[in-house]
């Protein structure tokens, strides 16, 4: 197996333990659910790289790691759930805006081109905040100094 291959099945079976953590353990599972959303996160980051210094990234592989992402974000919004119903209550909007475009972004693409989408440009600065925004939701570290510098302006949550 390839270590591309190898870091999405890491990341999709981390995706497991985050959902079934958050569910059966709820706020014990915080700091668990923490580090595997970053090692999480590194995995993808990193798979693809490392796919494309390799030669081995096809179509296929590219597929898988957009499917496994879906995934691993579902996870991570589930155990938001989990954990904090009122974020997602409070934030109800957005996340149906979210949810909404994912959702349209696939519809499009199967009625364009015939299969899910693929995308090639990752979004690697909004997964970014979306962990710290995350993070500070888990609260497991409520007063981070690097939350509190990327969002000083006071966003109302």
């Amino acid at each position: 197996m390839s270590l591309p291959i190898a870091l999405i099945l890491f990341r999709f079976l981390t995706a497991l333990v985050i959902f079934f953590s958050a569910y059966y353990l709820r706020e014990d599972a915080r700091s668990g659910i923490l580090v595997l959303m970053y090692l999480g996160l590194l995995s993808d980051i990193f798979d693809g790289i490392i796919a494309r210094n390799q030669n081995i990234a096809t179509a296929k592989l590219r597929r898988l790691d957009s499917q496994t992402d879906m995934i691993f974000w579902l996870s991570i919004g589930f155990a938001v759930w989990f954990l904090h119903p009122e974020t997602i209550r409070t934030h109800h909007f957005a996340v149906a805006a979210i949810l909404g475009m994912e959702l349209t972004v696939y519809v499009i693409s199967f009625l364009r081109f015939g299969k899910e989408t693929c995308l090639v440009v990752k979004t690697m600065g909004l997964k970014f905040v979306g962990c710290l925004h995350v993070f500070n939701r888990i609260r497991v570290c409520r007063y981070s100094v690097l939350y509190s510098t990327c969002f000083r302006f006071n966003i109302s949550y």
